[in-house]
């Protein structure tokens, strides 16, 4: 089979006859000087064209030149001369002149004879530079990731040559030769395990001819990769491990499989009592199995995995992990509350024989979560609601129990319909006292349904009463009086209302007055001393607010010898609970920013104990923390016994001060007035760092979230006891309100003060003190 090839063309050409020159060198002078021309021999490669043509002697056109037999070839050349001189003398072989075919060899030359007299022909010849064939790449394709022995493929030159293969493992910046495979293989394999894992690999070929050592161009495959392949590592993150599963249901068993290779098969093993071990095997990749309800027994469970790549590699096994198989308990029954439900936060019970936790959850009549009480740790089967229900609203409670396997049980369920009263609405009075920059509450609320005693704050007396203890009465005390106008009036949200009272030969008549309206006159005479004896009683009233009053009339019955009339209790219908505390809210006009400042449960800094003996109709909240100036809207929360509540109506109130005022928080009767302060300096210091950075010849200032600031006071006290009141107020070392006619407020510390005495006047002392600001939350 002909081998094809690339030529180069050589000539050589004459361009003067009988030339004489100046020889180069030295010459005898009886040496006659031939020019002669040659050619630069780098004249252009021809291309293979095919086809068989006798090369004709003489000079050849500066087209085409063709060739026939195995070496001889069609070539194409357009060249360029480069003039050299050239000199002989007498008779010789040079290299040149006309040649009748062309020579299939690198070094051979053809050679004319050149006489001393005789003229020289343009003439060609042809030099073999290169073979004219290519391989063509198969595999690797672009993209491949090869590791071990892999087989590389390829389609040999057209003469079927032997083939070159070379390796690059960096894009090909250096290049090594693995083999040359004989003339028309089409395969070679290659271990690739020794070579440096790479993504920038690259094959090249080219044909070979052995025989004149020429090779062809170079064809390369895409870019692929090496990677080496290793086992495995142990498989990690075993699910479940050290808790209880619920043995009656599917489990999912999961694990992390740790090899950069896709997993492609797991074996796992499990055992329940570490002698035998049960076996489940499946060709996957997914890092799971789902393991049906019903195969493990109740107990410990020991299990392990080991995983597999996509070339068969098998990881070690993984560490045991060990779990509980158990089974849950049934669901709870919940036997309260029962429907309706009298409260807004009911308590909700059940039984369940085998708990150790719970968790309630309550839904609203389209399930959305009302309360969840969370997964609560304990064996009580009560708790109460945490949230108030909507009155009149349905709702679902939902139970689930934890055994002491650890396993939560179904959920059991109950609906139930919210039907409460919550307490009356009470009033409040708000009262300014500019004189201590305090707003003062009254508060009133309705009597409750139920029976109401002589001595309750709900029951107000005017004129001269007595109140006596004595024995057979309802309470432990009993009012009476003989003076006429003298009253007793109860004002109380309901639909009837009844007056316990006694009988007695010295007793006269009460008049009894329903809302301002006189409804009976009652004759409390009788001959026997008759004690909790019921003399009024009202049952038809519309629910709502009223207002009973008793009245010494100053009349009796002919028979009786006195005038007496007594309250031993009043006996309320209707459903309004009795109120079991109350929350003072907060907010500054417009703002709707309400704040709780005090409840009657608690006390808290800046106001006294909110008293409950009297049913709330004392002073019983005085708020000694107001802005001056600002306008506060507040209202009062009342929450029944019955866990419901009710708000005031919104009141509003603003209190100013005269002068300065310094005051303890947690006791507002330590208190000074500042009546000559002219002096009043503020301070600011926002944190921050100055820090400098190469190439700035300034440094730049980085400021932080924190700042302080506060007051300077300085002033005059005329007053000994006054001085003592500020050191008292400054050595509690809590903090303290400063309040002043320019509408300030400031809540700080006071971490110095001095005080000189005033050469002047002795009864006055010179003042600094220093108020650093702090952060105060009011919400109580």
């Amino acid at each position: 089979m002909a081998i094809n090839y690339f030529y180069e063309k050589r000539e050589r050409v004459a361009k003067g006859y009988n030339l004489v020159i100046t020889p180069r060198g030295s010459w005898s002078g009886s040496m006659t000087g031939h020019t002669r021309y040659e050619f630069d021999d780098n004249t252009g490669k021809f291309t293979l064209c095919g086809g068989l043509k006798t090369i004709t002697a003489g000079q050849f056109p500066q087209e085409q030149v063709f060739t026939g037999t195995s070496d001889k070839v069609t070539a194409y050349s357009s060249y360029s001369a480069k003039v050299d001189e050239y000199t002989s003398e007498g008779g010789g072989y040079e290299v040149g002149a006309i040649i009748d075919t062309v020579v299939g060899d690198r070094t051979a030359k053809p050679w004319r004879y050149i006489g001393p007299e005789g003229g020289e022909y343009d003439g060609y010849w042809y030099i073999r530079q290169g073979l004219a064939e290519t391989v063509t790449p198969v595999t690797p394709p672009s993209g491949e990731t090869v590791n071990e022995e892999y087989q590389i493929t390829f389609t040999p030159s057209s003469s079927l040559l032997p083939t070159e293969i070379s390796l690059s493992v960096d894009n090909g910046a250096n290049w090594k030769v693995l083999s040359t495979v004989n003339a028309g293989v089409t395969s070679y394999t290659y271990d690739f395990s020794n070579e440096t894992e790479s993504t920038q690999c690259l094959i090249r070929f080219r044909a070979h001819d052995s025989e004149f050592r020429n090779y062809g161009v170079y064809a390369q495959t895409g870019m692929f990769t090496t990677q080496h392949n290793t086992a495995p590592l142990a498989p990690s993150d075993l699910s479940p491990a050290s808790l209880t599963i619920d043995k009656t249901i599917v489990q999912r068993f999961s694990w992390k499989h740790n090899d950069t290779d896709a997993q492609s098969k797991f074996e796992l093993q499990w055992t329940s009592d570490g002698a035998t071990w049960n076996a489940i095997t499946r060709n996957t990749s997914s890092q799971y199995v789902d393991i049906s309800a019903n195969v493990f027994p109740a107990g410990q469970i020991t299990w392990k995995v080991r995983t597999y790549d996509t070339y068969g590699e098998v990881s070690p096994w993984s560490e045991q992990a060990v779990f509980t198989a158990g089974e849950p308990s049934d669901a709870p029954e919940i036997t309260a509350p029962t429907s309706p439900v009298p409260v807004a936060r009911p308590q909700i019970q059940w039984t369940q024989p085998d708990q150790i936790g719970f968790q309630v959850q309550i839904y609203d009549a389209v399930q959305q979560l009302a309360w969840d009480s969370g997964e609560i740790v304990s064996i009580n089967r009560q708790v109460i609601c945490g949230v108030d229900l909507l009155n009149g609203a349905t709702y679902t409670i939902k139970l689930r129990t934890k055994n002491a396997e650890g396993l939560w049980s179904d959920w059991g369920s109950r609906k139930t319909t919210v039907s409460y009263t919550p307490p009356a609405k009470p009033t409040v009075q708000l009262t300014p006292d500019n004189n201590r920059c305090s707003v003062v509450f009254t508060i009133e609320h309705p009597a409750p349904a139920g029976n109401i005693e002589d001595n309750s704050g709900y029951v107000k007396y005017t004129g001269s009463w007595e109140q006596r203890a004595h024995g057979p009465v309802s309470g432990e005390t009993f009012h009476r009086t003989e003076t006429p106008g003298a009253s007793a009036s109860l004002t109380f949200h309901g639909t009837g209302v009844s007056l316990i009272s006694a009988k007695a030969d010295g007793w006269g008549i009460a008049d009894i007055y329903i809302d301002g309206a006189k409804v009976e006159s009652v004759d409390c005479y009788d001959t026997a001393a008759l004690w909790q004896q019921t003399i009024f009683s009202v049952t038809d009233l519309a629910d709502g607010v009223h207002t009973i009053k008793v009245v010494c009339s100053g009349e009796k019955n002919a028979a009786s010898v006195g005038y007496r009339i007594g309250i031993d209790a009043f006996v309320v219908e209707g459903l309004r609970p009795a109120v079991a505390y109350v929350d003072i809210l907060r907010s500054e006009r417009y703002a709707n920013n309400y704040i709780r400042i005090a409840t009657s449960d608690v006390q808290i800094p800046g106001v006294y104990y909110l008293s409950r003996y009297y049913a709330y109709t004392e002073p019983d909240f005085t708020d000694y923390t107001v802005k001056p100036g600002q306008v506060y809207e507040y209202c009062v929360r009342a929450v029944g016994e019955n866990g419901t509540s009710v708000l005031s109506d919104v009141v509003q109130a603003v209190a100013t001060i005269k002068y300065a005022q310094i005051s303890l928080l947690s006791d507002p009767k330590q208190v000074i007035d500042l009546e000559v302060f002219p002096e009043i300096g503020q301070s600011l210091d926002a944190h921050g760092k100055l820090l400098y950075f190469a190439g700035r010849e300034k440094p730049v200032m980085q400021f932080e979230e924190f700042e302080d600031a506060g007051l300077n006071l300085s002033g005059t006290l005329y007053r000994s006891g006054d001085l003592q009141i500020l050191k008292n107020i400054v050595r509690a070392k809590g903090a303290v309100l400063y309040r002043d006619c320019r509408n300030r407020k400031v809540i700080g510390t006071i971490p110095t003060m001095m005080a000189s005495d005033d050469m002047i006047d002795d009864n006055w002392y010179n003042v600094l003190l220093t108020i650093d600001e702090v952060d105060y939350d009011e919400v109580v």
